[in-house]
């Protein structure tokens, strides 16, 4: 049992700060390229319209495969908590 305490926690301390501060960098990233396109969008090329589309478009790709992992871990969490549920009652 104390190992899985200790694992539960060393997960927690050393990669949820990581895991957000990395999603965060990520929507600092898409908040960048969307500000720039705001106060710049009618002098840009077609070339640069094409790079940012593009830009974005692998960010939103990104966004998406970490909300389908963080679902499915969530998925595994939600059922290992509700069979602690089940072996209480």
């Amino acid at each position: 049992m104390q190992d899985i305490l200790y694992n539960i926690n060393s997960v927690e301390e050393s990669y949820g700060e990581s895991g957000l501060t990395g999603t965060i960098q990520i929507y600092e990233r898409i908040n960048q390229i969307a500000q720039y396109i705001d106060t710049r969008a009618d002098q840009l090329n077609d070339y640069e319209k094409e790079e940012l589309k593009d830009r974005l478009r692998k960010l939103i790709d990104l966004n998406h495969l970490i909300r389908e992992e963080l679902e499915k871990q969530e998925e595994e969490l939600t059922q290992a908590a509700s069979k602690l549920l089940i072996v209480v009652r």
